[in-house]
């Protein structure tokens, strides 16, 4: 099977320029009149047998994957695929959430995912007690100088955003626990 075969044939709407990209993702702009209306090709989506829609469907998923992993947000991906795609944006939001879960199932369910998500969330903890005892330390600093009657700060914001940060790390470490 060629290279190409495996990438998806992109095409400008504005002057009709088809191409295949050198990478699995689809141009941001094309090459021959610098436009970034560039999408998939109609014809080819059009007129795809059966196994070249599940050939396109498998590299769309690795791209969605691929971009997952690189810790782009679904809400971007999603962008992403309505902007340069040419996918609609119910069909964009359905496809990379389906994506998304499936991927953090086989996540949860391989003891290395399940070792990498505790890591997360222990983190969280960790970053939820550091804001708790940072917010608690600035409060007592300024009380203390506040002694005699003067003001003081509680920086209650900072004390809050670190019991929920360390309620939510330590739910999902629990649920990640082997």
């Amino acid at each position: 099977m060629s290279a190409q075969s495996e990438r998806l044939l992109n095409e400008c709407s504005t002057c009709g320029h088809t191409r295949y990209p050198r990478t699995d993702r689809i141009s941001s702009r094309c090459p021959s009149c610098g436009c970034k209306t560039v999408g998939l090709a109609q014809e080819k989506r059009g007129n795809q047998s059966d196994e070249e829609s599940r050939k396109a469907l498998r590299a769309l998923t690795a791209y969605v994957v691929a971009r997952l992993g690189e810790g782009t947000s679904v809400e971007n991906i999603r962008e992403e695929l309505v902007k340069e795609g040419g996918i609609g944006r119910d069909a964009a939001e359905k496809f990379v959430a389906a994506v998304h879960t499936q991927l953090m199932e086989e996540v949860r369910r391989s003891p290395e995912g399940r070792k990498v998500l505790r890591d997360k969330y222990a983190r969280h903890m960790l970053y939820g007690i550091l804001w708790i005892a940072g917010g608690g330390l600035v409060t007592l600093l300024t009380y203390s100088m506040a002694k005699g009657g003067g003001i003081y700060f509680i920086f209650w914001g900072a004390m809050l955003w670190g019991a929920i940060d360390f309620i939510w790390g330590l739910v999902g470490w629990l649920e990640n626990k082997d």
